[in-house]
């Protein structure tokens, strides 16, 4: 993996990067890893802070002294639109999508989503999915984390996209290539796909029919393939 290469400072994340010279406060999940990792005091470590900071540090008692701080350029925002899937999917969607540079990930209720997650479920996994992104994000090098909302019914998130971004909706069956724009949101539906009613919301509001292969994809795939070709450098995101 391309954040554990022995050439390359091993990632830690931090809640806030402060001042040069300032110390540092670590995750028990950071802590965790460097006892993994056997990392000792002294040894020099990057910092990221999931928006967009990062830092050279070293390893002290109580956390990491920071040695110099850069932030990472912005790019376009890349959405997805995720309806929820099946079993531990939405774990490797998640996982996919921040090493793939979404920004924020929004999973919708639709009326084929075998899961039904409310309340107090629903806020459980979305703390689960929101610890993977941010793992992703440090495997994959990423200096930012994507938002990851809680399952809300389609038309909530249907509404939550702005007017003045591109809003695509990945479809198997006649869509077209479309390029990402500065704000690309982008919808992958569940196993089935999105109902009739459901698609002409989407025609409604003014998404267009997003084509990804010449076969149909499996909802996982879906979502990557989607990630991949409006991440590439017409549209891309953070690196």
């Amino acid at each position: 993996m391309a954040g554990d290469r022995p050439d390359a400072l091993r990632r830690l994340y931090t809640r806030l990067i402060p001042e040069e010279g300032a110390v540092a406060s670590l995750s028990d999940d950071a802590r965790r890893h460097l006892r993994v990792l056997r990392l000792r005091e002294g040894e020099r470590v990057q910092l990221f802070d999931g928006r967009g900071g990062e830092a050279t540090a070293v390893l002290v008692a109580g956390g990491a002294r920071v040695l110099s701080r850069t932030r990472a350029p912005e790019g376009g925002a890349l959405v997805l639109v995720q309806a929820l899937p099946k079993g531990r999917k939405a774990d490797d969607i998640v996982r996919m999508a921040t090493e793939l540079g979404a920004r924020a990930i929004h999973f919708a209720v639709t009326e084929r989503s075998v899961p039904r997650l409310d309340g107090e479920r629903a806020m459980r996994r979305a703390t689960r999915w929101a610890t993977i992104a941010r793992e992703a994000a440090r495997q994959s090098e990423r200096a930012t984390v994507p938002e990851v909302l809680a399952p809300a019914p389609f038309a909530e998130v249907l509404a939550r996209a702005p007017s003045s971004a591109t809003r695509l909706v990945a479809w198997a069956r006649g869509g077209e290539a479309h390029p990402a724009g500065e704000e690309t949101w982008v919808a992958v539906g569940p196993e089935g796909g999105f109902s009739e009613q459901e698609l002409r919301a989407f025609d409604e509001a003014g998404w267009a029919r997003l084509a990804l292969a010449r076969h149909v994809l499996r909802v996982e795939t879906a979502a990557a393939a989607a990630l991949a070709i409006l991440g590439r450098p017409c549209g891309r995101g953070e690196p």
